[in-house]
């Protein structure tokens, strides 16, 4: 429609301002993008002149401090090595510059190298007949530039410069000063040029390696970038995106380098861009003009404009409310309902727009939330967990994962997992192969010996292949859990429960063998006292003889049962500090004159430490252990060593009950057949024996670790079939001194003077023999078979009594408690406590109550009337 509102507001834009314009501006971008362009390529030129100026005169620089060494120093080839090394080091320390410098022979071989960092040995020194570094300047006599290469210890770029030694009198070439130049400086100036944005200078060699960039790690990455054949121009750059790019030529002789300048094509025209949006804001002005014109010219048309502007700007002031008043069927109206259904519409779209960001808000947090739980969690587990694509690269991984492996997230992001976990790339079965083929997870375990293993442990290898809703693979998850802590406790706890049932075990011994030493012992007390008696009242040779079989009969029992008491230590024992070194000594003594010269004794005593012990204790282990170790080499013969030594034990031997200290180490060693594996943990248990019939009762072993265990020590053995075993027993260490030997001198009268004694026992036999013994040596013995009888009586008539001998165990009231009751009736009446075995009392116990004398049962004649002799004469 010709006489619209719209036609007639096109065309007047249109023809005042936006054609001429629009057609200034394109000519006018045209230029300036051209220009621009030029400008570019020229810039960067310069920039790579400038750059290889100064680089060009750093190596140069370099080259000439060697050259005037090897000037000013005329005699240096001749100078004695000393001085050579002397002159090399002063150079190092005062030209910081150099990492490394040596000395080379008319042959090629290197006669002095001087480093910065590290001492040069003389077998370190090498010879370089074959290398450039020395044929170039010794046979044409210019400098050698070698090509940039990086330090393997610290990274950092070096160059091989050699220059020619030349002899003061005949001026001929004698040698080759070669010298490791440290190029961080250019490093270091590359990444301090100011630059534009956008712009990179970096360095290439004649092999196209990048060998110098403001950031390092392109370096060392192996970047490498081709130069094209024609610059400056416009190019593919080093890394992403078009550059404008130029070069400029360091001629080092046989080598090269390119000081390269480059800039991103966007950044050089985004002068043209600013350029046509200034155009564009000029088309809008011109725009504006016309409207502004218009409204001026037509005030009818230009009004419901105004109107529309109006409520316009509300709508942009946040009024999305705000509706348009103006109604026409023209072009404007159309614009008016349009405009307010546009803004009824976009106020819907804000509000659901809010609401969308908003639970945007949220997801988002969330799952940074949960991705931070996630990495937390897998950083820390001690597996090692690392998420690989489908190409088997590393994804992310665990703290575990790069330690274990000696990389980093910056290392190993990217690269190929085998690389990583397998890095001299031998061809193994990998399980996420296995995985990917057979389309499902995977867990299988590898052995410690498995070849296959990538940490020499055992693991258990967990494969999960990660899907999307379409159950497409997005990626694989892989842990590698050690089982070795795993397998250990396990084991740990196999080897504590083997531990408990054998101490349980032992203990059950223990008390089942206590339970009966207590009636065996009244039953040997009668034995020996009525063997006693008859002895005493024969004269007849063959009786005595007899009797006296009997008697060691008997006493044979005695000392059984003391070993049953001893393996269930409940024996009465006697520890004070003792050194073992002197019970050694007379065991040893013993065991020459008993064992035949077929086997050779040793000894190796270093300790005269003292220990808290029982000496007749310390004395029985000695031999039983000699004495098994005897039998074991009866047949053959062969060496006993035994030897005696301080150790200090750490927490290492807290599962054998050891505290921490200093100990006495008692080893007995033999070379006899040695212990099988299948019974050493039997070695210990009573009446376990491997010898015949009448060789031994079993009980030697068990006594043997009652007696330690009781000492608060350990008992090891070593063993292998065929070649010997090794006793090893540990006692604690006491800083107390040994007391001094106590000479009792044992009363020479022991027959009473009518004394009277009140005897209780519980056992009809052991109240006869007792009474007629102590009858026949002149004492007046009143019997009573319980502590109640024997207080009734002795309430009755304390006077008439001097003494009271009593049992421990009996029923209704204990001997302890008797004494108690006695001795409160009649302070200082002298009490001899007897008992066969009991878990109420100890000898401390007894004397600590009172008691004047305590007796172990059984007992001989002599050794009841001592002590009751000693207790009338204490009561005195």
């Amino acid at each position: 429609m010709p006489h619209s509102i719209r036609f007639r507001l096109t065309a007047s834009l249109t023809g005042l301002a936006v054609a001429p314009l629009l057609l200034v501006g394109v000519i006018f971008s045209v230029m300036n993008y051209s220009a621009l362009r030029q400008q570019a390529l020229v810039e960067q030129q310069l920039q790579a002149q400038r750059v290889g100026t100064v680089v060009s005169s750093f190596v140069h620089e370099l080259a000439s401090q060697l050259e005037l060494l090897a000037r000013m120093h005329d005699g240096f080839t001749n100078a004695p090595a000393p001085d050579q090394k002397w002159v090399l080091d002063e150079l190092l320390v005062f030209e910081n510059r150099f990492q490394e410098l040596s000395l080379l022979g008319p042959e090629g071989t290197e006669l002095i190298r001087r480093n910065k960092g590290a001492i040069v040995l003389t077998t370190e020194l090498k010879k370089y007949a074959g290398d450039p570094a020395f044929q170039h300047p010794f046979s044409s006599g210019q400098t050698y530039f070698g090509s940039i290469h990086l330090n393997p210890d610290s990274g950092e770029p070096l160059m091989t410069i050699g220059v020619p030694l030349h002899s003061p009198l005949s001026g001929k070439t004698v040698g080759v000063l070669l010298a490791q130049a440290r190029l961080k400086k250019i490093w270091e100036l590359l990444a301090s040029l100011p630059v534009r944005d956008g712009e990179t200078v970096f360095l290439v060699d004649d092999a196209g390696a990048v060998v110098a960039h403001p950031n390092p790690s392109v370096v060392l990455a192996g970047s490498h970038f081709d130069l094209p054949a024609s610059l400056p121009g416009f190019r593919q750059g080093l890394g992403n995106g078009r550059v404008a790019l130029a070069a400029e030529q360091i001629d080092l002789g046989r080598h090269s380098l390119s000081v390269v300048a480059q800039r991103l094509e966007s950044e050089v025209l985004a002068l043209a861009h600013n350029t046509l949006f200034l155009i564009s804001l000029l088309m809008l002005a011109a725009l504006a003009t016309a409207v502004f014109l218009s409204i001026l010219a037509i005030n009818t048309i230009t009004r419901p404009l105004h109107e529309l502007a109006s409520a316009a700007r509300q709508i942009h002031d946040g009024d999305l409310s705000k509706q348009v008043g103006y109604i026409s069927k023209d072009e404007v109206g159309e614009l008016a309902m349009a405009f307010n259904a546009m803004t009824a519409r976009l106020g819907r779209s804000m509000e659901e727009m809010a609401d969308e960001i908003e639970e945007r808000k949220q997801v988002e947090q969330a799952l940074t939330q949960a991705a931070r739980e996630w990495s937390a969690a897998m950083d820390a587990s001690a597996d090692l967990i690392y998420l690989l694509d489908l190409n088997r690269c590393i994804v992310r991984a665990n703290k575990t994962f790069y330690r274990a492996t000696s990389t980093s997230q910056e290392t190993a992001v990217g690269r190929h997992v085998i690389e990583i976990i397998h890095p001299h790339g031998e061809p193994i079965p990998c399980p996420v192969c296995r995985a990917q083929e057979e389309k499902r997870d995977l867990q299988l375990v590898m052995e410690a010996d498995d070849p296959d293993n990538p940490v020499g442990r055992p693991i258990e290898i967990t494969v999960k292949i990660v899907r999307d809703q379409a159950e497409q693979p997005l990626s694989i998850l892989t842990t590698l859990h050690d089982l070795s802590s795993a397998r250990a406790s396990m084991e740990e706890k196999a080897a504590l429960e083997r531990q408990l049932q054998q101490a349980q075990k032992m203990e059950a011994i223990g008390t089942l063998a206590g339970g009966i030493a207590h009636d065996f012992n009244n039953i040997l007390a009668i034995i020996l006292g009525y063997t006693e008696l008859a002895m005493t009242d024969t004269n007849r040779e063959d009786c005595r003889s007899h009797l006296e079989e009997v008697t060691k009969g008997a006493q044979r029992a005695k000392e059984l049962v003391q070993q049953i008491l001893t393996f269930s230590r409940k024996m009465e024992q006697q520890k004070h500090p003792l050194q073992i070194s002197l019970v050694l000594k007379e065991a040893l003594k013993m065991l020459r004159a008993s064992i035949p010269t077929t086997i050779e004794i040793k000894h190796n005593i270093l300790s005269d430490a003292t220990a808290l012990a029982d000496p007749t204790q310390i004395h029985q282990i000695v031999m039983n252990l000699c004495t098994n170790a005897y039998h074991a080499m009866r047949e053959t013969g062969g060496i006993l060593s035994v030897s005696l030594d301080e150790v200090e034990l750490g927490d290492d031997f807290a599962g054998a009950g050891l505290t921490p200290g200093r100990y006495l180490k008692l080893e007995i060693h033999d070379t006899g057949c040695g212990i099988a594996p299948a019974i050493q943990e039997k070695i210990f248990e009573p009446y376990f024996t491997t010898k015949q019939v009448g060789d031994g009762t079993g009980m030697g072993l068990a006594v043997v670790h009652g007696i330690v265990k009781d000492h608060h020590g350990h008992i090891a053995v070593e063993s292998e079939e065929g070649t010997g075993t090794s006793m090893q027993v540990y006692l604690p260490i006491t800083a107390e001194n040994p007391a001094d030997p106590a000479t009792t001198d044992a009363p020479e009268h022991l027959d009473g003077n009518g004394e009277r004694i009140l005897f209780v026992d519980d056992e009809e036999q052991i109240r006869r023999v007792t009474a007629a013994m102590l009858s026949s040596h002149g004492y007046q013995v009143t019997c009573v078979a319980n502590g109640q009888e024997a207080l009734a009586e002795f309430s009755q008539r304390p006077e008439n009594y001097q003494l009271l001998i009593t049992d421990m165990t009996m029923p209704a009231m204990t001997g302890a408690e008797l004494a108690r009751r006695i001795i409160a009736l009649k302070p200082g009446v002298p009490v001899i406590l007897c008992t066969g075995q009991s878990d109420l009392i100890n000898r401390e116990k007894a004397l600590a109550m009172g008691v004047s004398e305590y007796l172990s049962k059984p007992f001989d004649m002599q050794t009841i009337l001592r002590a009751i002799r000693s207790s009338l004469t204490k009561s005195e």
